[in-house]
């Protein structure tokens, strides 16, 4: 099979896993919202924007296997005993800030159950981190179809622990559901580790070296980068929990939470023109690569947006609450014109990654867009409350894809050719087809 025709089925088997683990993941969240009291939500949402802060520690040296993974294969044990060392010693640093973080909560809410779930909340994350570095390695070996078929039977069982909620509907029950749905999967994933890559932890004296030149080399201004990105999009309820009430942030983290599924899918296509890039070396080809991705982000993006638009009210009624409507669909609307602005640009990110410096993607594009996000989430819910927090989506991601764009046209200029449906695409896709 070709290279073509290996990433067509990689994008189209993560979309797959995508779209079906979004369907579970949306049962899970209407679960979760309908039986959960809306200021418990607002205790979730504003856990999940103070571990932006631990995300800033939780370097990820496994990223390099996006790139370099044809070059470090026939070591992959060494790099992967390495790896999950450096993710326990990662987890413990993270845990014991997040402990520091929990008395700093302790104190804001006047509520014990709030740095209670952020403890918890930050257990779940360093054990999902466990499972990304494995998973990782099968997307790179374009074992994607085996990611898709464990993520939907451990979707399946997590969100069956989920229904549990019926019987015990409290924030604390579901924070245990949630750990117990999370450690099956980290003990499955190491499974099949040892199954599909004969996998036996080995201490190499150059480990140390090993993490510290992945991280060096690559992954270090990729978390950077991919940390302000995570900022951008969840350091709002933080500065919205300094204005209002848990229950208008539980309104608000819903509307984030719905605006959360429209991410998924042009992230498939950035990581798929990730691994893409880092195959192609000739400048004809990578043009034409992008005009393919880039499309299809547009495509997506805009058919994402007008579908929330049209039929939002009635999703967000049939589905999830009855009450606070028009709040929650005006902040969903508008937080997800932010996102649909930075999924057009997003396969620039990956093109920065395989083939531009990451230091200066970092201080050109990112920092700067973190920067001015910042302010303006600042700024706006000063003057105009959540309405304004969610304003700020569209600002923050308006400067990030403008800043793409122009660091793509001066550092990396290409000739892209568009056209709906290429010859190439069309017999890429009748393969796949017949795959199944």
């Amino acid at each position: 099979m070709t290279l073509k025709n290996k990433l067509f089925g990689l994008t189209a088997y993560s979309f797959v896993d995508t779209v079906l683990l979004r369907f579970f993941g949306i049962i899970s969240f209407i679960i979760i919202v309908r039986l959960l009291a809306r200021s418990d939500i607002g205790i979730i949402g504003v856990a999940a924007g103070y571990l932006v802060f631990l995300i800033f520690f939780a370097l990820a040296p496994e990223t390099i296997l996006l790139r370099d993974f044809p070059k470090i294969k026939n070591r992959i044990n060494h790099y992967i005993s390495s790896f999950i060392l450096f993710w326990l010693i990662r987890s413990i640093i993270i845990t014991v800030l997040a402990g520091i973080i929990a008395l700093f909560l302790y104190h804001q809410f006047e509520n014990s159950i709030v740095p209670i779930y952020f403890i918890g909340a930050t257990v779940l994350f360093n054990m999902g981190m466990f499972q990304s570095l494995i998973t990782e390695l099968f997307y790179v070996s374009f074992k994607q179809k085996i990611v898709m078929i464990m993520n939907i039977v451990l979707s399946v069982f997590g969100t069956g622990l989920v229904f549990l909620l019926f019987f015990k509907p409290t924030l604390m029950f579901y924070l245990f559901v949630s750990f117990l749905s999370t450690f099956v999967g980290l003990v499955t994933w190491y499974y099949l580790l040892k199954r599909y890559f004969a996998f036996k932890f080995i201490y190499a004296k150059d480990s140390v070296k090993i993490v510290k030149n992945s991280i060096k080399d690559f992954a270090l201004w990729q978390h950077f980068n991919g940390t302000i990105t995570h900022l951008i999009y969840r350091i709002d309820t933080v500065i919205l929990s300094f204005f209002v009430t848990l229950t208008i942030i539980g309104d608000y983290t819903i509307a984030l939470g719905i605006a959360n599924f429209f991410f998924l899918v042009p992230q498939i296509v950035q990581k798929t023109a990730m691994v893409g890039l880092s195959n192609i070396n000739n400048k004809r080809e990578e043009g034409l690569f992008m005009s393919i991705v880039l499309k299809y982000s547009f495509i997506l993006g805009i058919a994402q947006l007008l579908l929330f638009i049209v039929f939002g009210k009635w999703i967000i009624l049939t589905l999830f609450t009855s009450t606070h409507i028009e709040q929650i669909y005006l902040y969903t609307v508008l937080i997800t014109c932010g996102v649909t602005i930075l999924n057009f640009m997003r396969p620039v990110m990956s093109l920065i990654a395989s083939k531009c410096s990451l230091k200066e993607g970092f201080f050109q594009v990112y920092l700067p867009s973190g920067i001015m996000a910042l302010v303006g989430y600042i700024i706006l819910t000063y003057f105009y409350g959540p309405v304004g927090t969610a304003i700020g989506n569209i600002v923050g991601y308006s400067v990030f894809a403008l800043l793409l764009y122009s660091f793509m046209n001066k550092k990396y200029p290409l000739q892209f050719k568009f056209k709906l449906i290429t010859a190439e695409e069309k017999e890429m896709f009748k393969t796949f087809i017949g795959g199944f």
